[in-house]
C-alpha cells in the first residue's frame, strides 16, 4: 500500500476547543475536520465499476467521505450499498455498513482498519444562574453531525480524534479490534491465541501492538 509523506497528513492537536456559539468553519482548528491537510485525487470503486477521478477527502466530523466537482463545489458522496472502496491520495477506505468508512491501515488476509472520529472528553454549560456544569470524559461522539460546514454548539466543548480499530476478514466484515473478536475469528486456535496475547501484552489500543497481532493472525486458520 502507498504511504503518504507527513506532510499530506492533517496533523490534529490532541484535544480541540470549540467555544459557545463558536462556528466550526471560524475555528482555530477548523482544518483539523479532515483527514488530510488537502483535497487529494481519489476515486470510488463501485459494483459497477469506478468512478471517475476527483479531489476528495474524508470529514472526519461527519464520517463523510467529499469530493470536488469540475465546479469546484464540495460534494458529498453518498453512502450506498454500491459503493465498496474509497481511494484518497494512496489510502483506501471501506464502507461498513454498520460503522461507516474504515480506513485500511494494513492489507493482508485478516485486514487491519481504523475509524476516526470526533469524542467530546469535557462538557461546559452555563446555566442561568451564571455558573457552569462540567461533565468530564463523556466518551459520546459528538452530536454536531450533519452539515458540518455551519455546526456550533451551546456549550464550551473540549474534543479529540477518537481512533477505533478494527479486523477486517474475507468476508469484508468488520470486527471491533478485541480479544473477544479473536476468539470468534480464530475458535481452533484460541489457546494460541489467549498465550500469544499474554506473553506480548498486547495494547488492542495501539496500533504497533495490532500489527504484531495481525501477523500472527494471519499464520493461522481461520474458523470457517
Amino acid at each position: 500500500m502507498t504511504c503518504l509523506t507527513p506532510s499530506a497528513i492533517a496533523q490534529a492537536p490532541a484535544t480541540l476547543r470549540l467555544k459557545p456559539g463558536e462556528d466550526i468553519r471560524a475555528s482555530a482548528w477548523r482544518d483539523s475536520l479532515y483527514r488530510f491537510s488537502s483535497f487529494l485525487e481519489g476515486q470510488a470503486i463501485f459494483t459497477s465499476g469506478p468512478s471517475p477521478k476527483y479531489k476528495m477527502n474524508y470529514n472526519v466530523l461527519s464520517g463523510d467521505i467529499e469530493f470536488l466537482n469540475p465546479k469546484g463545489d464540495t460534494m458529498v458522496l453518498k453512502k450506498t450499498p454500491e459503493v465498496k472502496l474509497v481511494m484518497v491520495g494512496g489510502h483506501v477506505f471501506f464502507l461498513e455498513p454498520a460503522q461507516g468508512y474504515i480506513e485500511i491501515l494494513i492489507q493482508q488476509q485478516l485486514a487491519l482498519g481504523v475509524k476516526k472520529e470526533f469524542v467530546i472528553v469535557r462538557k461546559d454549560v452555563e446555566v442561568s444562574n451564571g455558573y457552569t456544569t462540567s461533565s468530564d470524559n463523556t466518551g459520546a461522539v459528538v452530536a454536531y453531525r450533519g452539515n458540518s460546514r455551519s455546526i456550533s454548539s451551546n456549550a464550551d466543548l473540549l474534543v479529540r480524534v477518537n481512533n477505533s480499530y478494527f479486523f477486517i476478514d474475507q468476508k469484508n466484515e468488520a470486527h471491533p479490534a478485541t480479544k473477544a473478536s479473536l476468539m470468534k475469528l480464530f475458535p481452533d486456535d484460541r489457546d494460541k491465541l489467549k498465550t500469544y496475547l499474554k506473553e506480548q501484552h498486547t495494547d488492542f489500543k495501539q496500533k504497533d501492538d495490532l500489527a504484531k497481532v495481525l501477523t500472527f493472525c494471519n499464520g493461522l486458520s481461520p474458523g470457517k
